[in-house]
C-alpha cells in the first residue's frame, strides 16, 4: 500500500509525464515558426537580388527619373499583393490590417492629420537618394557585398539607438501626441468600392501599362551599367559582353544574373503571398532596426524604460531578425548562383575597396542610413512595409506616405547628385 508521500508523488509523475508532449509540441511549433520567417526572408530577398533594385545607382537613378526599373518593381509587386489580398479576404482567409494616419502634432486636423506619414515619407526618401539603399534593400545589399553597405548600415544602426532618445525628447518637450494614430482610412471604405472590385479593376489597367513599361525601357543596359558602378567603381578594364541582354521579358531561371522588371515584381508578390499563408503576416523589413536599437540600449542604459520608452513596443520582436537573416542568406544565394563573380567583379572588373570613398561620401552614406530608421519611424514604415504592403491593403495613410518617399528621394537626388 503506498504511503502518503507516495500519493503525492505519483500525482506529480504523472502530471510531468503529460507535460511532455505539450513541451515537445511547443518547441516544434517555435521551430516551425523559425523556420518559417527564415522561408518568407529568403523568398522576398532571393527576388530583391534577382530584381537588382537593391543597387544604389539604380535607387538613384529612379530618383532622378532617369530609370524606371525601380518604379515597375515596386508597383508589380503592390499590384500582386493587392489582388491577393483582396481574394484571399473575400474568402475568409486573411483579415487586411491597414495602416493607420499618424499625426505629426496635436492636432489632427494639421496636414489633415497625415503630418507624421509626410515627414517619416519624406525622411526616407533623402535616405534613399543618400544611401542608395531603404530599410529591405540594405539588408540584400548585406548579403551581396555591396561596397557602400558598411557605411549605410553603421549609419542605420546609429539611427536605431538615438531615435527612441528623440522621441522621448519630442513627446515630453514638444508635441505629446507626436505620432499618435487616426481612424484607418483605406480606399475601399472612402469611394465605398469592395476591396476585390477595386483590385481587380486597379490590376486590370495596371499590369498591362507595368507589361509594356517593361518592354519598352532599357533595363537590361540600365542594370548592368550600375552593377559596374557599384561594384567595380571607376576601374577602366574591358567590359564582358553585357549578360543580361539575353535575358527574356518573362523568364525566372533561377541562374540567370537576373530577372526584368516585370518577372521580379511578380516574384516579390509571391513572397508576400507567401508571408501571409506562413506566418500570417505581410512584409515589412523596418523593424529590425528598432528592434536591434532596443537590444543595444537596454544593455547600456539601465533607465531606457524611463529615457526612451519608444523602444517598449518592439520588445519581442525577434521574428524581424529570422526574417532579416532570411533576407540576407536570401540576396546572397541569388549572387551566388547568378553566374556573376560578385566575389571577384562584375564584367571581369576586381571589387572596389570600401575605403576609397571620400569622407564626402562617406558622411553621405552614414547621414543617409539615418534618415532610413528616423523616416521609417516616424511614417510607421518603409517602402516594403507602406509599399509592398500597406499600399496593398489600400491604406490611404501608405499612399501619402509613398508619395513623401518619392516626393523627398527626388529632391534630394537632384541637389546631391551620384555618387
Amino acid at each position: 500500500m503506498p504511503t502518503t508521500s507516495d500519493n503525492n508523488i505519483l500525482p506529480q509523475h504523472h502530471q510531468n509525464e503529460k507535460r511532455k508532449p505539450s513541451q515537445i509540441r511547443t518547441v516544434l511549433e517555435t521551430i516551425w515558426t523559425w523556420i518559417n520567417h527564415l522561408v518568407v526572408g529568403f523568398l522576398f530577398g532571393f527576388a530583391l537580388e534577382k530584381s537588382k533594385v537593391y543597387l544604389p545607382s539604380l535607387i538613384v537613378g529612379q530618383m532622378r527619373w532617369t530609370q524606371l526599373t525601380m518604379l515597375i518593381v515596386f508597383l508589380g509587386a503592390t499590384l500582386t499583393g493587392l489582388i491577393a489580398f483582396a481574394i484571399l479576404e473575400k474568402f475568409g482567409l486573411y483579415k487586411r490590417n491597414p495602416k493607420p494616419p499618424l499625426s505629426l502634432l496635436d492636432s489632427k486636423n494639421w496636414l489633415l492629420g497625415y503630418g507624421n506619414n509626410i515627414l517619416g515619407g519624406l525622411f526616407v526618401g533623402f535616405g534613399m537618394s543618400l544611401s542608395g539603399a531603404c530599410p529591405g534593400t540594405v539588408l540584400v545589399q548585406i548579403g551581396t557585398g555591396v561596397p557602400t553597405t558598411p557605411y549605410t548600415l553603421a549609419g542605420t544602426l546609429i539611427g536605431s539607438v538615438t531615435y527612441g532618445y528623440l522621441h522621448n525628447l519630442i513627446t515630453t518637450r514638444l508635441a505629446a501626441k507626436f505620432g499618435a494614430k487616426s481612424a484607418i482610412a483605406t480606399l475601399d471604405g472612402v469611394t465605398k468600392v469592395p476591396a476585390l472590385i477595386l483590385a481587380f479593376v486597379i490590376s486590370a489597367i495596371g499590369f498591362p501599362l507595368l507589361w509594356y513599361g517593361t518592354t519598352r525601357i532599357p533595363w537590361r543596359v540600365d542594370v548592368y551599367q550600375d552593377l559596374l558602378i557599384d561594384f567595380a567603381r571607376g576601374r577602366p578594364e574591358t567590359v564582358l559582353l553585357n549578360p543580361f541582354l539575353s535575358i527574356q521579358d518573362v523568364e525566372f531561371n533561377f541562374t540567370v544574373p537576373g530577372w526584368s522588371p516585370f518577372s521580379a515584381s511578380l516574384a516579390i508578390g509571391l513572397a508576400q503571398i507567401a508571408s501571409v499563408v506562413l506566418v500570417h503576416n505581410v512584409i515589412g523589413a523596418s523593424s529590425v532596426f528598432p528592434y536591434v536599437g532596443y537590444l543595444l540600449v537596454k544593455t547600456v542604459d539601465r533607465n531606457w524604460e524611463v529615457n526612451a520608452p519608444f523602444y517598449k513596443e518592439f520588445v519581442g520582436l525577434g521574428s524581424t531578425v529570422r526574417f532579416s537573416v532570411g533576407v540576407i542568406v536570401g540576396g546572397l544565394v541569388s549572387a551566388v548562383t547568378s553566374g556573376l563573380t560578385y566575389g571577384a567583379g562584375i564584367g571581369g572588373r576586381p571589387v572596389v575597396d570600401v575605403l576609397v570613398y571620400s569622407p564626402g561620401v562617406v558622411a553621405r552614406l552614414v547621414f543617409g542610413g539615418v534618415f532610413l530608421v528616423y523616416g521609417s519611424r516616424i511614417a510607421g514604415g518603409c517602402p516594403s512595409g507602406h509599399g509592398l504592403s500597406g499600399m496593398a491593403q489600400l491604406s490611404i495613410a501608405s499612399g501619402v506616405s509613398v508619395a513623401a518617399m518619392f516626393a523627398g528621394g527626388t529632391g534630394v537626388a537632384y541637389i546631391v547628385g551620384w555618387f
